[in-house]
Protein backbone atom coordinates (compact mmCIF):
# COMPACT_ATOMS: atom_id res chain seq x y z
CA UNK A 1 0.00 0.00 0.00
CA UNK A 2 1.24 4.04 -0.67
CA UNK A 3 2.37 5.18 2.08
CA UNK A 4 1.23 8.89 1.76
CA UNK A 5 3.91 10.77 4.48
CA UNK A 6 6.59 8.72 3.04
CA UNK A 7 5.58 9.94 -0.43
CA UNK A 8 5.55 13.40 0.73
CA UNK A 9 8.51 13.36 2.58
CA UNK A 10 10.19 11.68 -0.28
CA UNK A 11 9.46 14.80 -2.30
CA UNK A 12 9.76 17.54 0.12
CA UNK A 13 13.56 15.98 0.72
CA UNK A 14 14.21 16.08 -3.04
CA UNK A 15 13.45 19.31 -3.33
CA UNK A 16 15.87 20.24 -0.28
CA UNK A 17 18.42 18.13 -1.30
CA UNK A 18 18.42 19.75 -5.43
CA UNK A 19 20.49 22.31 -5.75
CA UNK A 20 18.70 24.13 -7.89
CA UNK A 21 15.20 24.51 -6.42
CA UNK A 22 14.25 27.06 -3.83
CA UNK A 23 11.05 26.23 -2.74
CA UNK A 24 8.29 23.44 -2.48
CA UNK A 25 4.82 23.43 -1.81
CA UNK A 26 2.39 20.32 -1.67
CA UNK A 27 -0.74 20.47 -2.48
CA UNK A 28 -3.71 18.35 -0.76
CA UNK A 29 -5.57 18.63 -4.38
CA UNK A 30 -5.23 19.11 -8.06
CA UNK A 31 -7.25 22.57 -7.44
CA UNK A 32 -5.41 25.04 -9.87
CA UNK A 33 -7.00 27.88 -7.34
CA UNK A 34 -5.20 26.00 -4.48
CA UNK A 35 -1.79 26.22 -6.44
CA UNK A 36 -2.27 29.97 -6.87
CA UNK A 37 -3.42 31.30 -4.01
CA UNK A 38 -0.08 29.42 -1.96
CA UNK A 39 2.40 30.68 -4.82
CA UNK A 40 0.63 33.90 -4.28
CA UNK A 41 0.96 33.58 -0.06
CA UNK A 42 5.02 32.27 -0.35
CA UNK A 43 5.58 35.73 -2.15
CA UNK A 44 8.72 33.36 -4.95
CA UNK A 45 10.99 36.05 -5.93
CA UNK A 46 12.10 35.73 -9.81
CA UNK A 47 14.07 33.11 -11.10
CA UNK A 48 13.40 30.59 -8.25
CA UNK A 49 12.41 27.04 -9.38
CA UNK A 50 9.79 25.42 -6.92
CA UNK A 51 8.77 22.32 -6.89
CA UNK A 52 5.21 21.38 -6.42
CA UNK A 53 3.81 18.01 -5.68
CA UNK A 54 0.15 17.09 -6.13
CA UNK A 55 -1.81 13.96 -4.78
CA UNK A 56 -1.49 10.73 -6.43
CA UNK A 57 -4.10 8.82 -8.21
CA UNK A 58 -4.62 5.02 -7.80
CA UNK A 59 -6.18 2.29 -9.66
CA UNK A 60 -5.92 -1.16 -8.23
CA UNK A 61 -4.99 -3.93 -10.93
CA UNK A 62 -6.26 -7.69 -9.26
CA UNK A 63 -5.13 -11.08 -10.53
CA UNK A 64 -7.15 -12.11 -7.58
CA UNK A 65 -8.60 -11.20 -4.14
CA UNK A 66 -4.93 -11.55 -2.39
CA UNK A 67 -2.80 -10.25 -4.97
CA UNK A 68 -3.91 -7.01 -5.54
CA UNK A 69 -1.88 -3.64 -6.48
CA UNK A 70 -2.08 -0.50 -5.78
CA UNK A 71 -1.29 1.17 -9.86
CA UNK A 72 -0.61 4.92 -9.34
CA UNK A 73 -0.19 8.63 -10.96
CA UNK A 74 1.92 10.68 -9.23
CA UNK A 75 2.56 14.30 -10.57
CA UNK A 76 4.88 17.00 -9.71
CA UNK A 77 5.79 20.53 -11.76
CA UNK A 78 8.84 22.60 -11.39
CA UNK A 79 7.86 25.82 -11.98
CA UNK A 80 10.16 29.08 -12.26
CA UNK A 81 9.14 32.60 -11.21
CA UNK A 82 9.62 35.45 -14.03
CA UNK A 83 9.75 39.50 -13.93
CA UNK A 84 7.04 40.16 -16.11
CA UNK A 85 8.84 43.64 -15.90
CA UNK A 86 12.42 42.36 -16.42
CA UNK A 87 14.17 40.25 -18.57
CA UNK A 88 13.15 36.81 -19.19
CA UNK A 89 13.08 34.13 -22.13
CA UNK A 90 10.57 31.32 -21.93
CA UNK A 91 13.21 29.29 -23.99
CA UNK A 92 15.65 29.12 -21.49
CA UNK A 93 13.23 28.58 -18.40
CA UNK A 94 11.84 26.20 -20.29
CA UNK A 95 15.28 24.14 -20.57
CA UNK A 96 16.03 24.62 -16.73
CA UNK A 97 12.95 23.48 -15.18
CA UNK A 98 12.75 20.59 -18.14
CA UNK A 99 16.52 19.65 -16.83
CA UNK A 100 15.73 19.99 -12.88
CA UNK A 101 12.70 17.46 -13.92
CA UNK A 102 14.87 15.04 -15.65
CA UNK A 103 17.42 15.62 -13.02
CA UNK A 104 13.97 14.44 -10.64
CA UNK A 105 13.13 11.63 -12.88
CA UNK A 106 17.01 9.60 -12.53
CA UNK A 107 17.11 10.29 -8.92
CA UNK A 108 13.74 8.65 -8.57
CA UNK A 109 15.31 5.93 -11.04
CA UNK A 110 18.29 5.67 -9.09
CA UNK A 111 16.08 5.60 -5.67
CA UNK A 112 14.17 2.54 -7.16
CA UNK A 113 17.12 0.49 -7.97
CA UNK A 114 19.27 1.48 -4.36
CA UNK A 115 16.54 0.58 -1.92
CA UNK A 116 15.01 -2.71 -1.87
CA UNK A 117 11.95 -1.65 0.31
CA UNK A 118 11.00 1.41 -1.89
CA UNK A 119 7.99 1.91 -2.59
CA UNK A 120 7.73 4.32 -5.56
CA UNK A 121 8.70 2.15 -8.16
CA UNK A 122 8.55 4.56 -11.15
CA UNK A 123 7.62 3.57 -14.76
CA UNK A 124 6.66 5.79 -17.06
CA UNK A 125 7.32 9.43 -17.18
CA UNK A 126 5.42 11.95 -19.52
CA UNK A 127 6.06 16.00 -19.58
CA UNK A 128 4.20 18.57 -20.54
CA UNK A 129 5.27 22.34 -20.36
CA UNK A 130 2.73 24.25 -18.19
CA UNK A 131 2.82 28.14 -18.43
CA UNK A 132 0.78 30.22 -15.57
CA UNK A 133 0.81 33.45 -16.88
CA UNK A 134 -1.51 34.88 -13.52
CA UNK A 135 1.20 33.78 -11.76
CA UNK A 136 4.08 34.92 -13.73
CA UNK A 137 5.56 31.39 -13.49
CA UNK A 138 6.78 27.93 -16.39
CA UNK A 139 7.39 25.23 -16.17
CA UNK A 140 6.88 21.72 -16.66
CA UNK A 141 4.48 19.48 -15.14
CA UNK A 142 5.50 15.49 -14.56
CA UNK A 143 3.69 12.67 -14.53
CA UNK A 144 5.12 9.51 -13.65
CA UNK A 145 3.19 5.84 -12.78
CA UNK A 146 4.30 3.90 -9.45
CA UNK A 147 2.90 0.28 -8.35
CA UNK A 148 3.50 -1.19 -5.03
CA UNK A 149 1.56 -4.25 -3.69
CA UNK A 150 -1.83 -3.28 -1.61
CA UNK A 151 -1.71 -6.07 1.70
CA UNK A 152 -5.30 -4.15 3.07
CA UNK A 153 -7.15 -6.86 4.94
CA UNK A 154 -10.52 -6.74 6.10
CA UNK A 155 -10.51 -6.03 9.80
CA UNK A 156 -13.14 -7.56 11.52
CA UNK A 157 -12.86 -5.45 14.35
CA UNK A 158 -13.95 -2.47 12.73
CA UNK A 159 -17.80 -3.93 11.58
CA UNK A 160 -20.98 -4.23 13.41
CA UNK A 161 -21.81 -7.42 12.18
Amino acid sequence: MIDIVKYNSYFKNIAEQHKGITGFLKLSTKDLGEAQTAIRDSNFPAESNILVLENFEIKQKAANHDQVADIATGLFSVFQVFNPRGKYDLEVIAAETLQICRQIEARMRRDQCDYSNYDLLSGSFEFEPCHAPLLNMFGWRVFFDFATHNNTEYDYNIWNE
